[in-house]
């Protein structure tokens, strides 16, 4: 049988990427891809548009989304995207992340940095807001560049996100967090009929002994990402998931975490990340995904 292509962890406008749904396409079948899912943060929105450019190019869709918890992001692959328990979900989960980036935009005004909610929600008004909305509306907004101009002068955007956002920017840590609790996500997902991938683990691991807790939390698989900008692996590297996924007879997904051709990932194109038996039957078991028939060819 031909091989199929995955990338299954791409993002759009949506959330936190910057490409529509039809250019992402576009730039997945130019890069060979057979078989992708957009994967937006905390929301489905967007994705029958994906879907109907995805199927006049011949590209096969998988439904998509990227779901966060305290510790971990956790992708929902293979889901009836019209289950109405899931989406109700999903509106929680993309509320909760609108009070956090509340959050976070009341810690900048403590800084006297001129950001606000109508400002990011006038810039994208159809988003799962989170980090990279705030970040990109201090470069929309003429108010906001002015003030980094005078404050920041000279600093890069990567500096600028630095100061803001990253791990120990100004508006990193917020008092409180509303993720959704783990169970949610993983029994969520399955309810719909999909399989739940945590993500990027290297990322964001503490201890190797997490894998062990995910699998008995209900996680189906984990992910590689061969592209991933971030290589301090000193925890976990990708090979060491590999290994265990395999040893425990679990799923491996490949994605790219595309966010757009300005970000730091680019798109997989065709190396090792194929579609595995395992996972195809876990993918294609229900009709809310394209033909099966399709992918079988």
């Amino acid at each position: 049988m031909t091989p199929k292509y995955i990338d299954l962890h791409t993002h759009t406008m949506y959330s936190d990427g910057i490409e529509t749904p039809k250019i992402l396409v576009q730039n997945l079948k130019l890069n060979g891809i057979d078989i992708a899912a957009k994967t937006d943060h905390d929301t489905i929105a967007g994705y029958w548009e994906f879907k109907k450019a995805a199927d006049a190019v011949g590209l096969i869709t998988i439904p998509g989304i990227e779901f966060s918890d305290r510790d971990y992001h956790i992708l929902g692959l293979g889901f009836n995207p019209d289950d109405a328990e899931f989406n109700r979900l999903i509106k929680k989960s993309e509320y909760f992340q609108r009070l956090t980036t509340e959050q976070r935009v009341e810690l900048l005004h403590e800084h006297s940095i001129p950001v606000s909610m109508e400002k990011i929600d006038f810039y994208f008004p159809s988003s799962r807001l989170g980090k990279q909305n705030i970040f990109r509306t201090l470069y929309n907004d003429e108010e906001c560049r002015q003030w980094l101009e005078r404050n920041l002068p000279g600093a890069s955007p990567k500096d600028v996100f630095e100061y803001t956002l990253r791990k120990k920017g100004v508006a990193a840590k917020v008092p409180h967090y509303y993720d959704l609790e783990r169970y949610e996500i993983f029994d969520g997902i399955h309810k719909a009929g999909g399989i739940a991938i945590p993500a990027h683990l290297p990322k964001d691991i503490e201890n190797i002994n997490e894998l062990d807790e995910l699998r008995y939390a209900g996680a189906d698989g984990f992910e590689i990402q061969p592209n991933f900008y971030e290589d301090n692996f000193d925890v976990i590297s990708y090979q060491d998931v590999k290994d265990y996924a395999t040893k425990h007879n679990m799923l491996i997904t490949y994605g790219s975490d595309y966010h757009g051709s300005s970000m730091p990932r680019s798109l997989l194109g065709r190396s090792f990340n194929v579609l595995s038996q395992d996972l195809e039957e876990r993918l294609f078991q229900h009709d809310n995904t394209d033909c099966k028939e399709a992918c079988l060819k």
